[in-house]
Parts: C-alpha cells; structure tokens; sequence
C-alpha cells in the first residue's frame, strides 16, 4: 500500500496519476469523438458557443458557462477542439480534486482513493464533453475544496459560476447555509462572519439570476410556459416516466421532430395550464419498460455502492461517529439531494447522478471513521464497489431488455452482499463499544 506522509510527494503522485488516467479515458474514447455531437442536447451548446442563440431551448441558454469559455477560444483551434480541449482539462481538474480530497480523508492510501474515485460517470461526462455536466463537476470540486481549505469568501465566487453552468448549483447554496448554520450552532461564535457567508451565497444567487433571466428571453419556448412552472411540473411527470415508464405527452410535443406516432391517450389540460402556456392536451405518449430498468440501473451503478452508505448513515445513525465539519455536511446534503433529484429531473442518464458524486467522499469518511483498521472489511467493500459501477457500465450500451433486467438483478445482489457485510459489522461495532 502507498501511503505517502509529506504532502508535496503527495501531490505529485497525485498529479502524475491523474496525468495517467485522464490520458487513459481520452485515448480510448478519442476515436469515437466524432459521435459526440450525437449525444442529447450538444447541438444547442455547440450553437451558443457560435454565438447563434435564435432557436435554441430556453432552458438550455441558461448554461452559458461552458459555451462562453468556448466561445472566447473557438477563434485559435475552432468550435470542437475548443470543446474537446476543455473537456480534457476539466477531466483533469476532477480527478486530480477528487483522488486528493480522498486522500484527506483516507491518510493518504493511493491505491483506495483510486479505486474509490475513478467512476465511468467521468468516461461518460467526458462522452457528452459538449454538454456542461463535465465542466459542472469539476467546478463543484474546486469549490469543494475550497471549503476544505476554509476559503469560504473565495468559494462565493465559484458558487457564482456554477449558477451559471446549471440549475443545481442552487441545491449547493442550501446546502452551503444549511452547513454554517449547524457549525454556528455548535461552536456559537463568530457569528457576524457566518451571517456575511450566508448573505454572499443569497446574493451570488439573486445576481445570477437576474443574469440567466436577461440571456433566456433569446431562447425558445415551444410551451410558452414558465421557468419555473416548467420546473414544478417536470418533477411528477418524470418520476411517473423513469419508475412507472409513462411517457408523457402535451399537443407542443408535434413540433419535435422525435415524437413519431400520436399519443396512446390524451385529455384537454387543466384551465391553469391553458391559462399560463400554449399546452391544450396533455396525455401518455407510450410506456416504456426499458425506461424503469434503465433508471434503476443508474441508481444502483452509477457511484457504485456510495448511494447506499448514506442510507445507511440515516438507518444506523452513524452521525456522531463522523465528521461534523462543513466539507463533510456539505457533501451529505448535496450529495443526498442531486442523487434524488437526478432520479425525477428528467429522462435516465448517467449525467445527472454524476452531479452527485460527493457521495463518494461520505463513503471515504464511512470508511475511515467506522471501519478503523479493519482492512478486510474495506477491500471487500471496494471490490463490490468497483464492480457494481464498472461492470454496469461495460454490458449497459445497446442491450436487450431482458439482458438490462439480469444487471438490475445483479446490482441487487451486490447491494444486498453489501447490507450483510454492513449489518454484520454493525452488530459487532456495538458489542465492542458496550464491554
């Protein structure tokens, strides 16, 4: 096992092996880089990059992060390896934050923090390098990081950019306040200086909203409906599509070119939504099986078995036992909250539970705060680790229904490994402590 004790070597391991594994990840995807633009919503990114907002989605302009650091390049190496370049560097940026923030935690053990970090949710970011996932997770690092390092001023301002790359950075400023106010209630001082942090992050919140309010009205509302309704309304309509695999359908849908066939059954919309948009039927295009596997699949996979240690955390009260420092808090709520709301946020996709991967630092604290030296215990939990998110990943492309209902049921066994090996260590944790 290595396990450097000076933190410059450290460093430099840790830079090298990002080096390493960000060439890994774009050698072997490289070839495919053409295919890129294909996936869901590049287009629009790659327009806005071109400076031509007329027609694209209004909820798509409101990312204008990733598409402007594009944009001030794109005149050196042109629009895709402007794209390509940043992704490359963002992929970097991440894997080199999350290996050392691991490293924190875990005293330094490489060969863990490799293991425990390296996800396919970056192979498959840096797939949809056109998209803002990948540049957005990186920026949550940087930012988390600074909060280890106590630079709180400092994070307001990559709090600000990542308002401006998407919507869920507004889960990272509740989660941000909710942080302060329990560290101001357990240390109860310094409270002038929590309350300024507090007022910053509402700010940062309040400006980069009057921003994005001023850039959507160039973009296109096929509903004429609100942002915010929009937003209410996608929750339930989602939740229905990826656990009970209704398709929802309303009359705009006939003017995107992927609706195909009428719907299966339609009825006349409520007089609100009449009222407030252009929507006059809605109804249930189709129901789709693959979507609920699919969904499940993700759940289950996506950061390995890190979902499950929060549950986990809530189930056995594991609290008191680990870190109460604002890094920590801040990982478990937003970590917690993206992870739900990826399941109900819109159709099943890796990209949206990758937002949650501060998850996987909890589980680096679980790890180093109950499990003690028990290395036996951690192996075996890493193993399970690794394989529920690679092999998930590996079989999950173009297979058949019935092959997507053999992994689902494969993930099942291996969480359900994993509660046994918990459960079992639980019971002797608490004989331990009552002798």
């Amino acid at each position: 096992m290595l396990n450097i004790k000076k933190e410059p070597y450290l460093n430099i391991s840790i830079f090298f092996i990002s080096f390493i594994l960000t060439a890994i990840v774009v050698f072997s995807q490289l070839k495919n880089f053409p295919t890129f633009k294909s996936y869901a919503d590049s287009q629009s990114y790659i327009l806005m990059a071109e400076g031509k907002l007329k027609g694209i989605p209004y909820y798509h302009i409101r990312r204008i992060l990733h598409p402007y650091l594009v944009s001030r390049i794109r005149s050196f190496w042109g629009t895709d390896v402007s794209f390509l370049f940043i992704g490359i560097l963002s992929i970097f940026i991440f894997i080199f934050i999350i290996l050392r923030q691991l490293c924190y935690i875990l005293k330094d053990k490489i060969i863990y923090c490799i293991t425990l970090g390296f996800l396919p949710f970056i192979v498959y970011d840096f797939k949809c390098l056109y998209n803002p996932h990948l540049i957005f997770i990186t920026l949550i690092g940087i930012y988390l990081m600074l909060i280890y390092r106590e630079k709180y001023m400092l994070s307001i301002i990559f709090l600000f950019l990542l308002f401006l790359t998407r919507d869920e950075a507004f889960f990272i400023m509740i989660s941000f306040i909710l942080s302060l106010l329990i560290k101001f209630y357990k240390e109860k001082n310094n409270y002038s200086y929590y309350a300024v942090l507090i007022f910053m992050a509402i700010l940062t919140f309040l400006v980069s909203s009057l921003i994005l309010m001023n850039v959507m009205k160039y973009g296109q509302n096929i509903h004429n409906l609100s942002y915010l309704y929009a937003g209410i309304i996608r929750i339930p309509l989602f939740f229905l599509r990826n656990f009970f695999g209704i398709r929802h359908w309303v009359d705009t849908y006939k003017e995107l070119s992927f609706y195909t066939h009428p719907p299966l059954f339609y009825i006349d919309a409520p007089v609100w939504l009449k009222m407030h948009s252009r929507i006059s039927t809605i109804g249930i295009y189709e129901f789709s099986f693959s979507d609920i596997l699919q969904n499940w699949l993700f759940i289950f996979s996506s950061l390995g078995i890190a979902p499950f240690f929060v549950y986990y955390l809530f189930k056995k009260r594991y609290f008191n036992a680990l870190d109460n420092s604002v890094l920590f808090n801040i990982c478990l709520f937003f970590g917690s909250i993206s992870f739900l709301f990826a399941t109900v946020s819109g159709p099943p996709d890796m990209r949206y539970y990758s937002h949650a991967w501060p998850l996987i630092l909890v589980m680096g604290y679980f790890l180093k705060k109950i499990f003690f030296e028990n290395r036996v215990i951690i192996r075996k939990i890493i193993f399970i680790h690794i394989l529920s998110s690679w092999i998930a990943y590996l079989f999950m492309d173009n297979i058949s229904i019935f092959n997507l209902f053999l992994l689902v049921i494969y993930e099942i066994v291996l969480y359900l490994y994993t509660w046994y090996i918990l459960n079992s260590f639980h019971k002797k944790y608490y004989v331990m402590k009552m002798l």
